[in-house]
């Protein structure tokens, strides 16, 4: 748990870094971007196998599956795709 946590924390750390990839309307909104910041989480620990894997969404990120991100995201996932990809290829390791 507390590598999720230590992963959980690079994640919104990297949103603050990169809040250009976020929608204005899902960043300045304090649960949608909680909800960005746990969906990226669930990515970086899925993609590290690091704690659960993550639902179908999650999987189609780390797979490069575009029809089934697209197709098992929610509106908030949908309208970040572009943030989620970039972070699961851009994010280093946390150990």
């Amino acid at each position: 748990m507390e590598q999720v946590n230590r992963i959980k924390e690079a994640v919104s750390e990297y949103a603050r870094k990169n809040k250009h990839l976020i929608p204005f309307q899902i960043y300045t909104s304090k649960s949608e971007l909680g909800h960005v910041i746990d969906i990226g989480t669930s990515i970086m620990c899925t993609k590290w196998e690091v704690g659960y894997p993550g639902g179908g969404f999650v999987q189609a990120v780390v797979d490069n599956d575009l029809d089934g991100a697209v197709g098992r995201s929610d509106s908030t996932c949908g309208e970040c795709l572009r943030f989620f990809v970039t972070l699961k290829n851009s994010l280093g390791y946390v150990n």
